[in-house]
Order: structure tokens, then sequence, then C-alpha cells
């Protein structure tokens, strides 16, 4: 929580690790690349490394968006994100990946065909998702 002080009243803002994450940044477009290239540094770290699961979450959730589809580090550290102990994080990974992942990757379909079968019923519903954006027409993940 952060405490602004107006001439008028206090003003609290409580800063979310989601939501932090998403803020556009108001700098020059070289520094704003090069906090973008930080940001997603960062995120491939917490994805996977951040004791809170807040913060594994939001990293996945930053990882998904389609305009990082290129870099060849992010569907690993997703795949990987699939199997952790946390159900949003597990979530947040499946959505991600649905957004990211080439179609007919054997890899992410074999990850997330695991999760049709999680304890949590969320995950088993946004992997199914997932499965539908990943597979290609008659893909025998899919079917099976």
């Amino acid at each position: 929580i952060t405490h602004l002080q107006t001439s008028e009243s206090p003003t609290y803002v409580t800063l979310h690790p989601v939501r932090a994450l998403q803020m556009p940044s108001m700098a020059s477009s070289s520094t704003s690349s090069l906090q973008a290239r930080d940001k997603l540094e960062e995120c491939l770290h917490n994805s996977t490394s951040s004791p809170d699961p807040h913060i594994r979450q939001a990293a996945c959730q930053y990882l998904g968006q389609p305009s990082l589809r290129s870099d060849p580090r992010i569907v690993p550290a997703l795949a990987k994100c699939v199997q952790d102990r946390d159900a949003y994080v597990r979530q947040a990974a499946c959505s991600a990946l649905g957004q990211v992942a080439k179609r007919g990757d054997e890899h992410v379909l074999d990850a997330l065909v695991a999760r049709l079968t999680d304890s949590d019923a969320a995950v088993r519903r946004v992997a199914g998702n997932a499965v539908g954006q990943v597979s290609q027409r008659g893909d025998v993940h899919a079917i099976t």
C-alpha cells in the first residue's frame, strides 16, 4: 500500500503485482525498449523462481502476450509453470501457452493435455481452451 497525501485528504493506493507488471511506461522509446527487455527478463525469472505465487502468476500473464511470441525462452518457461503447485499459476500458464505457443507444438500439447486431469476445475477448463488454441485440425493430442 502506498500513501499519497493531497491538500484535501489522504489517498491510499494498493499496488497489485499483476497490475504493476501491466502498467504502461511513459519513458522514451529507447528507454522503454530497455525497460521492456528488463521486464521480460524479470518475468522469465519470476515465473519459476519467485516464492510468491502472485508474482509467478503475474509473470505468466505477462509472458502470455502475443507480442512476445517470438522469444524462444517463453514457451519452455510457461510449460514448466503448468506444473506449479499453485492452481492460479497453473491456470495463468495454460492460458498464456494458448496465446503464445505455435499451433501443433507437441511439447506444449503434452503439457496442456496433462492439465486436463488437474485437481482444479478452472485449470482443467483453461487447459482445454488452450489445447483448442494450440492443436491443429485432426491433431491426435486434441482427440485422445
